[in-house]
């Protein structure tokens, strides 16, 4: 997201005697330490990265007039909060904040009391911001688990354009992407797992249209703006219902047509009601008839903490 952003404001200052600067992980340090000590106008930076320049350069951001933190809620829930405090410090003058998040909730209103004056500070909710577009056509699939692989082919086999498959950890991402891929069909995949370099490729070649099929985690759910997405798949659930709306949202976008298919096996009745609210108007299709839900009981503390979760990323 921030090699997005950093490449819109290369062209939007094209003209402009203002030369942005990328902070980001995976990049060359000493060039980023070379560009900070100019006191650069514009930075456009992931908040781990830019807090370790600060700490170990000892370098102060002076003057800063302007603060935006995009995607708040994420960067709570991605372990972020120390890192945005240590740079909240940094700073010195007077800064005005904005900070955007599709989604507000107790996460987002705990930066906000970090950044924000509350004394001068706004708060604009969008009436439809967490409303899917009305462009995007969603289908829910009802099937068992060993359902899924013969319906992914279905759905690849009727669409024409990019689409994006979202698993559930790194290691389905990779097994969906290698399934597919013995299909014939010109994949790849991204997950935290692999480099940025790795990563950078199968983006770049994917808005090329070079690959028409992408598998990835919740990493690639917010703020990737690829025009040619036909269809998203959601072959495994996500955690939370604000990732399954960014998710979906990665189709349909600036006025453009989009589907958006989710996949629920029996075992999935938590979180078909986490996401409800987001699929009111969905076409739902039973590929099982005899589909029910599975009621499960909550497991015992001591049950859970056996297993430790695979990275959702």
């Amino acid at each position: 997201m921030a090699q997005q952003i950093y490449k819109v404001f290369i062209d939007l200052c094209a003209d402009q005697p203002v030369q942005p600067c990328l902070i980001i992980g995976g990049a060359t340090g000493g060039k980023q330490d070379s560009q900070l000590k100019k006191k650069p106008r514009l930075i456009v930076a992931t908040p781990g990265r830019m807090n370790d320049h600060l700490t170990t350069n000892k370098l102060l951001l002076q003057n800063v007039e302007i603060v935006v933190i995009d995607e708040a809620d994420r960067m709570l829930d991605m372990g972020f909060a120390p890192q945005l405090e240590s740079i909240r410090k940094t700073i010195r003058g007077k800064v005005q904040t904005l900070m955007f998040s599709a989604s507000f909730s107790s996460k987002v209103e705990f930066i906000a009391e970090k950044f924000l004056n509350s004394q001068n500070s706004v708060i604009i909710r969008s009436k439809n911001a967490e409303t899917p577009v009305t462009a995007l056509k969603q289908k829910l699939i009802f099937l068992q688990k060993n359902q899924k692989n013969d319906h992914i082919l279905d759905m690849l086999n009727a669409t024409r354009e990019g689409v994006i498959v979202f698993a559930g950890n790194q290691e389905s991402c990779e097994t969906v992407g290698k399934y597919l891929n013995e299909y014939g069909y010109k994949i790849d995949y991204i997950h935290g797992g692999l480099s940025q370099g790795h990563r950078n490729r199968v983006v770049r070649e994917f808005r090329e249209g070079k690959i028409r099929v992408l598998v990835a985690t919740d990493l690639l759910a917010r703020g990737i703006d690829i025009p040619h997405v036909e269809c998203v798949i959601n072959f495994d659930l996500p955690y939370s219902a604000e990732d399954f709306l960014h998710r979906i949202g990665r189709t349909a976008r600036a006025g453009k047509k989009g589907l958006a298919i989710t996949y629920f096996t029996p075992s999935d009745q938590v979180s078909y009601k986490k996401i409800r609210p987001y699929i009111q108007e969905a076409q739902e299709i039973k590929l099982d008839p005899q589909f029910k839900f599975i009621e499960r009981k909550p497991r015992r503390d001591s049950d859970s903490s056996k297993s430790k979760p695979r990275s959702r990323y």
